[in-house]
């Protein structure tokens, strides 16, 4: 059974700003891109355990797991699984700093 996948505003932006920089490059990767981040999105909801969890040291950011946009190895899914969705909290590239980034700021 498929279950709800919610996206965090920082999520949306997080998105937002990915397509932007693939669109620059090819319209036919950000394309590709956003076709690839509603599948694996769609792969999440039905099975959202999919993802390891990550050992955040801050108490507020445990049960974060991660997984990745599938065709887009590179780029990072975060989220959380609560009793009845699953909330999307940031998308990142994985050459970024983003374990200093999220423990600085947060999610």
């Amino acid at each position: 059974m498929a279950i709800p996948v919610i996206l965090a505003p920082a999520a949306l932006q997080d998105i937002e700003d990915i397509k932007f920089y693939l669109e620059q490059r090819s319209e036919t990767v950000a394309s590709r891109f956003a076709d690839s981040i509603n599948k694996t999105f769609d792969l999440l909801s039905r099975m959202p355990y999919l993802g390891e969890l990550h050992p955040f040291k801050d108490p507020t950011m445990q049960n974060i797991r991660i997984w990745r946009v599938k065709g887009f190895p590179n780029h990072l899914i975060f989220y959380r699984v609560e009793s009845e969705r699953i909330v999307i909290v940031r998308l990142r590239h994985g050459a970024t700093n983003y374990m200093e980034e999220f423990e600085s700021e947060g999610f």
